[in-house]
């Protein structure tokens, strides 16, 4: 025997419209449907695997989400995999059946273990109203295939020595930046834009814009005047153009590689600055390090383990027909010490992801590699040039594993901090930088994340290398 659920509403009302029924049996029948589509989801429940109660009808545990209990949805679901004490649970997000994978275990064994099942996925609403062509958000279809493995390409190491001019060029005028006590918010991220669209020329407009969506607009505009007047921009965008791509997947795989960058590459090293001005981030400034592409172990570790701890985004790319969470903070692999931030941590780890906050498998982020060099030689450029300190009665920097973002939900936002940057070495920073006159000391007031053209002169791409 059927049951209402069971039935499709063409047929209930086909029913309904065949039976004379009382105005008291029509609104209990109107109630019965409405409790039916309250209970509705896209996928039945999964058998043998753990459901969070505690769930409203239609939004589902939409509202323990989204900040409203002042925690981050990765937090939230820590919680419930405590309660339940299972590493895979299901959740609903509104009509939305999502499993969330909680454990390490069990996200080795759906991301590595059963990689090719987790390839495909459903539509993203949204992605394509704003981005168009997305490598990351969309189904696997043949276009999709295509774009991901032309940004592969594009970012491979033997690409590397192409983008270095474009990457050490932003990232000296970074330090020249602070050494001059210049607004700097604005220049680490041009370190991943430069290398997606290629160096742009300065304009009021761009120095004035305030949106990510109008700069990246603007660089493509002058990526497509230049590829008009004959030009080959030294840039991800040309490589993909080499491999027959139309512009608009062009643009579409651009902004996918570039829609996690101030949480990837601009918060991260935001973050490592304030845990470095620290009480316990100042003793590990006194180690020697020399600099080398990549080859800093310590600064490597630094960067994977700020990666791990100050999750921006506390979440990953659905890569499936249900939603895939992962917490990266894992006590069973981790050790006891999971919640505390160690920047050692990954000193003798050798694997290529010791941390997957840039996912694994088939669908991994493209921009997994050049993200870590971006990252590695920004940081060693600091650590070499500058002391990194506190300021006494300014707002200091909150290296809390939480609170550390003053937003709450799936996207952490650090908080904003002063912290000082006091030259090592004043002669020789002036030497290797090309600094005309500056101050001992830069304050860094503003959040990283906006993009501003680059300075007109073009610096030494060893300009800050022993």
């Amino acid at each position: 025997m059927s049951t209402l659920r069971d039935m499709d509403l063409p047929r209930i009302q086909k029913a309904l419209s065949e039976i004379p029924l009382s105005p008291a049996s029509s609104i209990l029948l109107g109630l019965l449907l409405l409790v039916r589509e309250g209970y509705k989801t896209d996928f039945p429940k999964v058998p043998k695997i753990r459901f969070v109660l505690g769930f409203r009808l239609f939004i589902g545990h939409l509202s323990s989400l989204g900040g409203r209990q002042k925690l981050n949805d990765a937090t939230v679901f820590s919680i419930w995999g405590a309660r339940l004490s299972s590493g895979v649970f299901q959740i609903r997000l509104g009509s939305q059946r999502n499993i969330v994978v909680d454990s390490w275990a069990a996200m080795k064994d759906l991301w590595v273990e059963r990689n090719t099942s987790l390839l495909d996925r459903a539509h993203q609403k949204g992605y394509l109203d704003y981005i168009g062509v997305d490598i990351s958000g969309s189904p696997t279809t043949e276009q999709i295939r295509k774009c991901r493995t032309s940004a592969l390409k594009a970012l491979g190491k033997p690409m590397w020595p192409y983008y270095c001019p474009l990457i050490e060029h932003n990232s000296v005028n970074f330090i020249k930046a602070l050494y001059q006590k210049e607004k700097t918010e604005r220049k680490l991220w041009r370190c991943t834009l430069a290398p997606t669209k290629g160096n742009g020329g300065a304009t009021k407009i761009l120095v004035a814009a305030k949106e990510r969506q109008r700069c990246i607009d603007i660089f493509y505009g002058q990526y497509l005047q230049k590829v008009e007047d004959g030009e080959t921009p030294t840039c991800i965008g040309s490589s993909l153009g080499a491999d027959k791509l139309t512009l608009d997947e062009i643009h579409g795989t651009c902004m996918s590689l570039l829609q996690a960058a101030p949480g990837t590459v601009s918060s991260s090293v935001y973050q490592c600055c304030a845990w470095l001005c620290s009480p316990e981030g100042r003793p590990f400034q006194a180690e020697k390090i020399a600099f080398q592409q990549e080859k800093v172990p310590l600064v490597v570790s630094l960067y994977n383990e700020t990666r791990r701890f100050f999750s921006t985004a506390a979440f990953n790319h659905r890569r499936a027909s249900k939603e895939i969470h992962i917490y990266d903070t894992d006590p069973e692999h981790y050790g006891q010490d999971a919640f505390t931030f160690i920047p050692r941590r990954f000193m003798n780890d050798n694997t290529p992801t010791p941390q997957l906050s840039y996912g694994i498998g088939g669908r991994i982020c493209p921009a997994w590699m050049i993200s870590n060099w971006i990252m590695g030689e920004t940081l060693t450029r600091l650590i070499l040039a500058f002391e990194v300190k506190q300021v006494e009665r300014t707002r200091l920097p909150n290296t809390d594993m939480i609170d550390f973002s003053d937003k709450y939900g799936l996207v952490a936002m650090p908080r904003s901090y002063d912290c000082a940057f006091v030259a090592r070495d004043e002669k020789w920073l002036k030497s290797t930088s090309g600094v005309r006159s500056a101050g001992a000391v830069a304050t860094h007031t503003r959040r990283i994340g906006e993009a501003e053209p680059a300075e007109a002169r073009n610096y030494s791409s060893r300009s800050l290398k022993y």
